[in-house]
């Protein structure tokens, strides 16, 4: 269950995302649990991935914004593996990484171009990894 902090702020975050949505990117709070956002990443054009829909998942802590979401994709792309979590600096996997002034948007930002521009490497048993623009190799 979301702390009243963590609703409060989820609930601002997706009525932001619905006046200027990222580009590539559609999100929504699951109507039971505002813990749970499926998303779906359109891959992006000029890349191996254009004209793809990935459907995913953010699973939110209670304590949103101070601790970070888990990010699973469900849909194969050859890039991570299905249902499970992917290993990302802005992710639980890295909560030492994550900043509180993040938005759900901001994730999406950097997570969209996993199916472009990036580089994935296996760090997490059970999970890929991602490194982000502008996020240091340190991290992960």
């Amino acid at each position: 269950m979301a702390t009243k902090a963590a609703f409060k702020r989820l609930s601002k975050e997706y009525v932001a995302m619905q006046k200027e949505p990222p580009p590539f990117v559609w999100a929504a709070p699951d109507e039971k649990d505002i813990l749970t956002w499926n998303y779906i990443i359109r891959g992006p054009p000029d890349s191996p991935f254009a004209g793809g829909e990935y459907h995913g998942v953010l699973l939110f802590p209670s304590e949103y914004p101070f601790r970070p979401p888990g990010i699973k994709m469900y849909t194969p792309s050859g890039r991570f593996q299905p249902d499970k979590k992917i290993c990302f600096s802005m992710s639980d996997f890295h909560p030492g990484t994550w900043n509180p002034a993040w938005s759900v948007a901001t994730m999406y930002v950097f997570t969209s171009p996993m199916l472009d521009r990036t580089t994935v490497l296996p760090c997490c048993s059970f999970a890929s990894c991602f490194i982000g623009p502008n996020i240091s190799l340190i991290f992960i």
